[in-house]
């Protein structure tokens, strides 16, 4: 058996350390480059949002390299959710349809999941791999490769919003202990050793916080998969920020915090607040978008990003929703950012030196 999963460290950490508690192969993700968008454009349908179009090509390509069991992770629940988010019915209806039309020769299986609740997603994938045939030891292994690949991700993520936070002050220092860190994280195969680089690196990133206590933030909020797929879409916003415009970058939108039960709870204040312009979920990042928001404007943020891709209705509701908070109770400055196949970082780039050079000008009055 030959095992994929969707980008993004959290996932591919995650289904890795299990798919190696049970002793199969694990087929890594695609870096999400300029190429590959532009393979996921030209395979996907036209009126797909631009992360559904990255995933359908990701997968492509890992079964192009022989996966034939394919774990996809999306957030509704059955019956409960009844938004306009594209990427649960394609995760769930159209990715095996299209894609064994694609390679009709290749044999493999989709299997499609909401990741928002660790119990039930852990009793999903337990369900999975025993209609697989695996034997009773395996809801121990999978309980296992679960806690490992948790432990990983929770460690790298910390990791990153530190980094993210500190990392101006002194960019290649700490763009390197970061980053030597989490690969470190990411390959090693004993926990007390990835917990002992994550101690080090965590101890040599905070030496820096009380110098970037004085840089302007930037909070940066929006679509899932915008904030937490590798390097989406084929640059990375919050190092760009940290590493050419000289701010701290508040991003809170990680696969640690969401799937965390701990972290969730520090979240339910806002999700409360939030409930004061939107009583429902519309069934995509919004869940988060809104009450993040919310937190941002309270920690006094000097500005935010809101990151979405092209047609994605709920970032468009949430943005709509955030200008009504701005309206009402006010909102610090925010720039507006929307991804579609032909975005380039360039333009980015651009949009983002203004955005800040607005912010620091308006501090230093």
């Amino acid at each position: 058996m030959k095992i994929a999963t969707i980008q993004g460290d959290g996932f591919q950490t995650l289904v890795k350390s299990i798919a190696q508690k049970l002793g199969q192969e694990f087929i890594p993700a695609p870096k999400t480059t300029e190429e590959l968008i532009q393979y996921s454009d030209k395979i996907s349908p036209d009126n797909w949002c631009l992360d559904v179009k990255i995933v359908y090509g990701c997968i492509a390509r890992q079964i192009e390299q022989g996966a034939d069991t394919i774990l996809l992770f999306h957030y509704a629940y059955p019956v409960i959710n009844h938004g306009p988010c594209l990427m649960p019915w394609a995760f769930d209806s159209y990715f095996e349809f299209g894609l064994k039309k694609l390679f009709p020769k290749k044999k493999f299986k989709i299997y499609s999941m909401s990741w928002w609740n660790r119990s039930l997603l852990f009793v999903k994938m337990l369900s999975i791999f025993k209609s697989l045939g695996f034997g009773p030891g395996t809801m121990i292994k999978i309980k296992q490769g679960f806690s490992t690949g948790w432990e990983r991700v929770k460690q790298m993520d910390q990791l990153k919003e530190l980094f993210y936070y500190v990392g101006a002050t002194n960019y290649l220092t700490n763009k390197t202990i970061y980053h030597n860190a989490v690969d470190a994280i990411r390959n090693s195969t004993d926990s007390k050793e990835a917990t002992l680089i994550f101690e080090k690196a965590k101890q040599e990133l905070l030496l820096h916080k009380n110098e970037a206590d004085k840089l302007p933030i930037i909070g940066a909020t929006g679509d899932l998969f915008a904030l937490t797929i590798d390097s989406y879409p084929f640059f990375n916003i919050e190092e760009m920020l940290v590493r050419e415009m000289g701010v701290s970058v508040y991003q809170p939108f990680t696969f640690y915090k969401i799937f965390d039960d701990k972290e969730n709870k520090k979240l339910k204040p806002y999700l409360k607040k939030s409930h004061k312009y939107i009583k429902y979920w519309i069934g995509g990042s919004d869940y988060y978008t809104i009450p993040h928001a919310i937190e941002m404007k309270e920690r006094m943020v000097d500005g935010v990003a809101h990151l979405s891709v092209f047609g994605c209705q709920p970032e468009m509701i949430s943005r709509s929703v955030i200008r009504m908070i701005e309206e009402v109770e006010g909102f610090p400055p925010m720039l507006e950012l929307t991804f579609d196949s032909h975005t380039q970082p360039e333009a980015i780039r651009v949009r983002l030196e203004a955005f800040t050079d607005m912010i620091k000008a308006k501090l230093n009055k």
